[in-house]
């Protein structure tokens, strides 16, 4: 019996009921449509290796909460 995603949604709801900005942000921001405007600047396609770089729409998300704080 997993309680993580149950206790995960209670959580969820309580900080929406606070009024939270960010519960909100996607139905603001269509992030689909963002993606292929970043594709053109972010580029992993080197032979050298290494980790792989952040999703790029996670980054602009990470953006967008550094300027809401």
């Amino acid at each position: 019996m997993n309680l993580y995603p149950t206790g995960l949604s209670e959580l969820y709801k309580e900080i929406e009921a606070l009024g939270d900005p960010l519960t909100g942000i996607s139905d603001c921001i269509d992030f689909k449509r963002i993606r292929p405007i970043l594709s053109n600047l972010y580029e992993n396609d080197t032979e050298k290796g290494g980790r792989q770089n952040y999703d790029p729409i996670l980054m602009v998300k990470f953006l967008l909460l550094e300027q809401m704080s």
